[in-house]
């Protein structure tokens, strides 16, 4: 499993090349093509880790396939951890570190060491849909598209994801871990939960402001 993992984690490391050639070659407007670079990425990351938790939950594919399936994402955090890590973005940094401790940890553990650890990783990453919203919003936000209908779909969209993804379900989690005594994740997974409540706050702050 763990070759597959390595081989997946290249994969989804060497991806932003082919996107960055793509646009370079058919999309002209440069503004256009900066979003693109910027945020089409996290879009597919994103999409695909919720996409694949959710198969998960609902027994679609098997612990093996789900555990490789982390490692596109593994290559795709850390090409954006170094990104981040340029930009001194630290808040963004801290996030990266804490979702790679995660994947590794699927390569690493197994469910005698922590239970269930299977079904919490496809619980956390469920919360990646959000991303999906929140990063096409930026998109369209930053090259001025004017349909205010669709906005505000993704406004809503943002917020409604991230209260019942990040804020009821990882409340839950917390909870599962508590009552399960399974203390050692309940601990690593406090700054998620911290991270995901201010985040929410923020949201709706600058929503109230630009309402």
């Amino acid at each position: 499993m763990l070759s597959t993992f390595a081989k997946n984690t290249a994969i989804g490391f060497a991806l932003p090349t082919i996107y960055d050639k793509f646009f370079d070659a058919y999309i002209k407007n440069k503004t256009l093509k900066q979003q693109l670079k910027l945020n089409l990425f996290s879009i597919q990351n994103s999409l695909f880790l919720g996409i694949m938790s959710m198969l998960y939950l609902q027994n679609k594919i098997n612990q093996t396939q789900f555990y490789n399936a982390f490692g596109y994402s593994n290559g795709n955090i850390i090409l954006y951890f170094l990104t981040k890590l340029n930009k001194k973005e630290y808040d963004m940094i801290f996030h990266h570190i804490m979702m790679q401790t995660t994947i590794i940890s699927t390569q690493l553990l197994g469910n005698n060491y922590i239970p269930k650890l299977d079904w919490l990783m496809a619980r956390i990453y469920l919360c990646e849909f959000t991303s999906v919203f929140l990063y096409t919003y930026m998109t369209l936000y930053k090259i001025n598209y004017k349909n205010k209908a669709m906005l505000s779909f993704l406004k809503y969209g943002i917020a409604t994801s991230y209260f019942f993804l990040r804020i009821y379900n990882f409340t839950f989690v917390q909870y599962y871990l508590y009552t399960h005594n399974i203390k050692s994740c309940f601990y690593l997974m406090l700054p998620f939960t911290g991270l995901n409540y201010l985040w929410f706050y923020k949201i709706l702050k600058r929503s109230k402001r630009k309402s």
